[in-house]
């Protein structure tokens, strides 16, 4: 696992229906997998450095990620490489 994310601070995953082996955790920030949770990476580029408490794949077009956090929802539309 990537340094910094736990096991015991996850908040809320999100799995892509279109691509399964591709998951999104959120904890003090997004972590994406593309190979079923072996590895993490991080993928909250211009999120502010909090806690996520919920995470939204679109079902129609699977690179469009939502995270909810208590500033308000952030919107990724390349799969959580952008804020």
């Amino acid at each position: 696992m990537t340094s910094g994310f736990t096991t015991t601070s996850v908040h809320a995953l999100a799995l892509d229906s279109q691509t399964p082996t591709t998951l999104y955790a959120g904890t003090g920030g997004v972590f994406k997998s593309t190979d079923g949770g072996t590895s993490w990476s991080p993928a909250n580029t211009g999120l502010p450095n909090t806690s996520i408490f919920t995470l939204a794949i679109d079902p129609t077009t699977s690179t469009t990620l939502y995270a909810g956090m208590r500033s308000g929802v952030f919107k990724s539309v390349d799969g959580g490489g952008s804020g």
